[in-house]
């Protein structure tokens, strides 16, 4: 059976009183609560401040992701079968469109898990990828990025055209959100190359800028954010990050782009022309990066290296790491706010972090802070480790999941108390 079906999606009960609201981080209205867990100002240049004590986000009403259906099968069709699912993105339908990368292609199916129909596929010429690994949605027009290829279809599959952006030296796209107001592209840049005696950390951002998908021209950026820290070492050896380096950004369809501090519970809100309007922060306590972080993170990488031989590449990056790392710059505290996730309506998932065991590992569970786009904090939520967030909207969220036997599925959460 391709499609399992498991129980029919409850209504969501958005929960009693409102512990805190984030009606100014959603839609940019100013709402006075008197709540006392919640400060609110404006500074000179128009930026609304919103600030939460912990304590607010620490008592929720209790939410759980609820699994509705999931899309896969060991046998049987192959429309069912994925092999390395990256992204998804939702129709206008209430379609799901996931780009299953290891098979080349971009598989369509609708509010209930049926499959509708596939395009795509391996190869080099017209409506064909090579490495697709972004997927993005506007209107009737899907756009997928492929290496350094931006190829155009229609939802229905009808392949439109095929092009190389422009990025003037910006290195390369990352995502492509559609919007009502048109495309946003968001790419990764890495740092300028220093003198080459320089070891110690380097530093990529991620750039947002509007996309003409007509004229292939990536417009001047609106704004960049932080991406990753990584260290140069030895003879040109590049290890870390030491943190991971998932994407703390989410753009909605509505334009409005949510980026993340790696090191502190903040979160600011953009409108569709890059201007900051709302800067949201909560008073979480940091964890500070100590000696077994440190020793955690270079076991990870001499287990990566295993055994080198002697006099081999692999032996003086090994020596490198364990003389010049311990000695270079590094974080004060762990991160806070990993991924990010928004919806049609302002829905936003916040990935916590700090509440992880260890850094280094998967965690049994990782959890997840939910903001209602209607502006109030619904709550926390955990999630297996295991299981990938792709999608969030407005009724549900979708997952990629792998099973003990390796078989991929596409998982359909509900979200309730």
């Amino acid at each position: 059976m391709e499609r399992v079906l498991n129980c029919r999606f409850p209504e969501l009960i958005r929960g009693g009183a409102c512990l805190v609201t984030l009606s100014v981080v959603m839609s940019g209205c100013a709402e006075h609560t008197g709540n006392s867990s919640r400060t609110e100002t404006v500074d000179s240049a128009g930026v609304r401040l919103v600030g939460f004590h912990a304590e607010a986000l620490e008592r929720p009403p209790n939410l759980e992701f609820l699994e509705e259906f999931r899309i896969g099968s060991v046998a049987g069709r192959p429309e069912y079968q994925f092999f390395q699912v990256l992204a998804a993105a939702g129709g206008a339908n209430e379609e799901l469109f996931v780009l299953d990368a290891g098979n080349s292609i971009v598989r369509v199916f609708d509010r209930v898990g049926e499959f509708l129909h596939q395009f795509g596929g391996a190869g080099l010429g017209p409506g064909t990828f090579q490495r697709p690994y972004a997927i993005g949605i506007a209107r009737d027009t899907v756009a997928i990025l492929d290496r350094t290829m931006v190829h155009l279809f229609s939802t229905d599959g009808e392949f439109l055209k095929a092009f190389r952006p422009n990025l003037e030296g910006r290195q390369m796209l990352w995502s492509l959100h559609g919007t009502s107001q048109g495309w946003i592209a968001v790419g990764r840049r890495p740092p300028v190359r220093r003198e080459p005696e320089y070891r110690g950390p380097f530093h990529d951002v991620f750039w947002f800028a509007g996309l003409d998908l007509a004229e292939g021209l990536v417009g001047p950026p609106f704004f960049e954010i932080p991406a990753r820290t990584t260290y140069l070492i030895g003879r040109g050896y590049f290890i870390g990050p030491l943190f991971g380096g998932e994407s703390r950004y989410a753009v909605s369809s509505a334009g409005r782009t949510y980026s993340a501090s790696r090191s502190e519970y903040e979160l600011e809100v953009r409108n569709d022309r890059g201007a900051l309007i709302v800067r949201m922060s909560v008073d979480v306590p940091k964890i500070p990066v100590g000696e077994s972080d440190l020793a955690d993170f270079i076991a990870l990488e001499k287990s990566r290296l295993g055994a080198p031989r002697a006099g081999s590449e692999q032996e003086g990056f090994r020596k490198a790491l364990l003389a010049e790392f311990p000695e270079l710059p590094r974080p004060g505290a762990r991160p806070i706010v990993g991924r990010l996730f928004s919806s049609e309506r302002g829905r936003l998932l916040v990935e916590r972090l700090d509440l992880n065991p260890t850094p280094f590992e998967t965690p049994p569970s990782i959890w997840w802070d939910l903001f209602e786009g209607t502006g109030s904090y619904s709550g926390r939520a955990s999630l297996p480790g295991t299981v990938h967030p792709l999608l969030l909207t407005d009724s549900a969220l979708f997952c990629s999941l792998r099973d003990s036997l390796d078989v991929e599925y596409i998982v359909r959460y509900g979200i309730g108390p």
